[in-house]
């Protein structure tokens, strides 16, 4: 008796364990990069999670739900290349800014052809705020007069920025498309400089 007594303590305690790590991993949804005002357009690399919706239907909220119970996985080509999909494409990644004072980022897709993506974050506890960026905007109803989707997203001091983001080849048609996993974080004077010599060049281009 007093064997079987033991032997069940210890597996207790090994679920505990196990409990334990998990409850870490969900609590740590992936690597958080460390955001600062210098910043010169960071590509994403550890840091970014992916995962696939085919119904392309599911809401923040549920695609969360998917994040936290690890179905969101790490982007394993080199070349960022996702193929083509119809599906609606998640990133999941998180920024942290451990100074002393507010800092803004801006947030790349650096995909030019894509049929709409939407930003959305969050401060642990808080609730989801939604940008958005559609191809069939005009420049001037974009959150910036760019080629590609870009957000500007303040991180508070001291505090943590949980990111999610949806990328979609075609809104109004189910059409598959080119998809990528490339994500940059920008400083913001950084960010205005390259911005503004890209938009000279293109504008340049086009004559």
């Amino acid at each position: 008796m007093p064997t079987l007594t033991l032997q069940y303590f210890l597996n207790i305690l090994s679920l505990s364990r196990c409990i334990f790590c998990f409850c870490l991993l969900i609590a740590c949804p992936s690597h958080a990069l460390i955001v600062n005002s210098q910043l010169p357009g960071i590509q994403l690399e550890q840091e970014l999670k992916i995962w696939q919706d085919p119904s392309r239907e599911m809401g923040v909220n549920e695609v969360a739900a998917q994040r936290d119970l690890g179905h969101f996985l790490a982007q394993k080509n080199a070349r960022h290349s996702l193929g083509y999909s119809k599906n609606a494409v998640w990133f999941s990644f998180v920024l942290n800014n451990p100074s002393s004072a507010d800092l803004f980022n801006y947030v790349e897709y650096t995909e030019a052809h894509i049929g709409s993506v939407k930003l959305y974050t969050r401060q642990v506890g808080g609730n989801w705020q939604e940008q958005n960026f559609s191809v069939a905007q005009s420049a001037n109803n974009r959150p910036f007069a760019t080629i590609r989707p870009v957000f500007l997203q303040k991180i508070p001091a001291q505090s943590q920025v949980e990111v999610l983001m949806r990328a979609i080849y075609s809104d109004h048609e189910v059409m598959a498309g080119p998809i990528i996993a490339d994500v940059r974080i920008w400083g913001e004077q950084a960010f205005i400089q390259a911005n503004n010599l890209e938009m000279l060049l293109w504008g340049a281009w086009r004559g």
